[in-house]
C-alpha cells in the first residue's frame, strides 16, 4: 500500500521572534524544529518540554514532540503528545493525520475510522480525511463504502491517487465502465504513472478487449520497461487474439526482465552476509523461510521500513511474484535467497544476527512416515537458536494440527526458547501477521490455524 500522507512541514510562520531592532531570533520552539529536521530527536524532545513548561498551552510544541517521539518509535508518548496538541487546538488535521499513521502501523483500522469520523465533525472538508477513510475501508474489505470516501475526496479536491483507487475499487465490484472512467481521469492529472495504464488493460482484459488491453500494456511498458508483470499480461492479451509469435515474444522478455531484477532483490551467498552492507542500515533483521507467493512478506516488509526482511524459498514462481511485488512496491527493505534454508543459515547467516525468524504454513508431511521430513526438529531450533539475538522473537503458525502439537511440544522442551503465552498455549492471530488467500479459504470452511510465538533467551 502507497504511504497514506506525505511528510508534514515541520516550520511555522510563528517561530521567530522580533526583537525591538527588529532582527529575527530564533525560538526555543524553532530550535526544536531544526534538531527534528536534522534527525536529533531525543533533542528536540528536550527542547519542547523546555517550551512546553514556559507555555503550556502551546499546541505547536505538542505537535512537534509527537512528531520526534514517532520518529523514535516511542507510539505512545507520540499518541498522547499529539492528542495534547489536538486538545488545545482541535481544527489543525496534522496531529489526527499522524496519530492514524501510527493505527495503520498497529493495523488497528477500526481505530482509525473512529479518528477520522472524529476529525471529519471538527475539520469537516478535509480531503486527506476522506481519501485515508477510503484505503482502510478498502483494505477492509468494505469495496463500496471505500468508493463512497473516495468520491468525497474527489469532491472535495480531485487528485490523482483518489481517480487511481476508485478504479481499482470499481474493478473489484465489476463495474468496469466506471473503473475505465476512473482510470482516465487519472490519466488526466498524470499520464507517467505506468500502474494506471497496467489497470485499464487489465480491466480491457477482463471486459475480453483485447486489442485494447494490449495498446494500454505497451503504454505501460513504455513507462516501466522492468516490470515483469506487464510483459506477461501482454503475451496473455496476444495469446488471446492468436498471435502467437508477439505472446512469446512478450514472455520472453518477461524472463529477461526477472533476470534483470534478480541483482537488485536476490542475495547471492558468499561466505556470511553483513546485513549492513547489503541493505545500508544496521536495521533489524527479519528471516523468513517458505514464503510461498511471497504477498504476505512483501505485505509485511511494506508495513515495517524500519526493518529489513530476508526470504528464503526453493520455487522460482514465488520468487518470481515476490520480485515483481517488491518492484512494483519499490522495497528496499526486502531482499531473497533461492535454495535450502537450513544450508543458508548454517553457513551464511551469522550469529546473534536476526531480530525475529517467521515460519508460516509449511509443508505438513501429512504422512506418519515423512514426519521426519518436517522442518522444525530439534537440530534445526539449535542452529536457529545461534543465529537469533537474546530477546528476538520465534513465529510459526500452521493450519495441521499434529504438526502444531509438534512444534509447542519442540520448541517448549528447548532450552533456548521460552513461549510468550502460558505453558502449552498457542497464540491469537496477531494482527501484524497478514492473512494468505489460502488462509482465509480455511477460515471460510472452519479449518483451524495455530500461531505460536516463543522469545530468545
Amino acid at each position: 500500500m502507497k504511504k497514506i500522507i506525505a511528510i508534514l512541514l515541520l516550520f511555522s510562520h510563528n517561530a521567530l521572534s522580533l526583537p525591538g531592532d527588529g532582527k529575527l531570533v530564533a525560538t526555543p520552539y524553532i530550535k526544536g524544529t531544526i534538531y527534528n529536521q536534522m534527525g536529533a530527536y531525543q533533542e528536540a524532545v528536550s527542547v519542547f518540554k523546555e517550551v512546553l513548561n514556559a507555555e503550556p498551552n502551546n499546541d505547536k510544541a505538542y505537535y512537534q514532540m509527537g512528531v520526534s517521539y514517532l520518529a523514535l518509535r516511542q507510539q505512545d508518548k507520540s499518541i498522547n503528545a499529539f492528542e495534547k496538541s489536538i486538545e488545545i487546538n482541535p481544527k489543525n488535521p496534522n496531529p489526527y493525520l499522524y496519530i492514524s499513521v501510527i493505527y495503520l502501523e498497529k493495523k488497528q483500522y477500526k481505530k482509525t475510522l473512529k479518528l477520522y469520523q472524529r476529525a471529519n465533525k471538527i475539520i469537516p472538508n478535509n480531503r486527506d480525511f476522506y481519501y485515508n477513510t477510503g484505503v482502510i475501508q478498502e483494505i477492509l474489505g468494505k469495496n463500496t463504502k471505500a468508493v463512497e470516501a473516495y468520491k468525497k475526496s474527489i469532491e472535495i479536491k480531485p487528485k490523482f491517487d483518489s481517480y487511481y483507487r476508485i478504479g481499482i475499487v470499481y474493478s473489484k465490484l465489476k463495474q468496469y465502465k466506471k473503473s475505465l472512467d476512473a482510470y482516465q481521469k487519472a490519466t488526466s492529472i498524470n499520464n507517467l504513472i505506468a500502474e494506471v495504464y497496467f489497470g485499464i488493460g487489465r480491466t480491457y482484459e477482463i471486459m475480453a478487449q483485447y486489442q485494447k488491453a494490449i495498446d494500454s500494456y505497451q503504454i505501460a511498458v513504455s513507462l516501466d520497461q522492468k516490470n515483469p508483470i506487464t510483459y506477461e499480461a501482454l503475451g496473455f492479451s496476444y495469446y488471446d487474439l492468436k498471435q502467437y509469435k508477439k505472446a512469446l515474444s512478450a514472455f520472453q522478455t518477461q524472463e529477461k526482465g526477472l533476470t534483470e531484477l534478480w541483482d537488485d532483490y536476490a542475495i547471492e551467498p558468499q561466505g556470511v552476509l553483513d546485513f549492513a552492507k547489503i541493505f545500508g542500515n544496521t536495521h533489524d533483521v527479519v528471516l523468513e523461510i517458505g514464503f510461498g507467493n511471497g504477498d504476505t512478506l512483501v505485505e509485511m516488509a511494506q508495513a515495517n521500513p524500519a526493518l529489513n526482511y530476508v526470504g528464503i524459498e526453493v520455487y522460482e514462481a514465488g520468487i518470481g511474484r515476490l520480485i515483481n511485488s517488491a518492484h512494483i512496491k519499490q522495497l528496499n527493505n526486502l531482499k531473497v535467497m533461492r535454495g535450502d534454508a537450513v544450508e543458508f543459515l548454517s553457513a551464511n547467516i551469522a550469529d546473534n544476527s536476526l531480530a525475529r525468524f517467521q515460519l508460516f504454513f509449511p509443508d505438513p508431511w501429512h504422512k506418519k512416515k515423512h514426519h521426519k521430513r518436517r522442518i522444525v526438529q530439534q537440530d534445526f531450533l539449535n542452529l536457529l537458536a545461534k543465529k537469533l539475538k537474546i530477546g528476538s522473537v520465534c513465529h510459526m503458525a500452521t493450519d495441521w494440527q499434529d504438526y502444531a502439537q509438534q512444534m509447542m511440544e519442540m520448541l517448549e522442551t528447548n532450552k533456548n526458547f521460552k513461549n510468550t503465552q502460558s505453558a502449552h498455549t498457542y497464540t491469537p492471530r496477531p494482527e501484524f501477521r497478514p492473512l494468505s488467500k489460502f488462509e482465509k479459504r480455511g477460515n471460510r470452511l472452519g479449518h483451524g490455524i495455530w500461531d505460536l510465538i516463543f522469545t530468545h533467551r
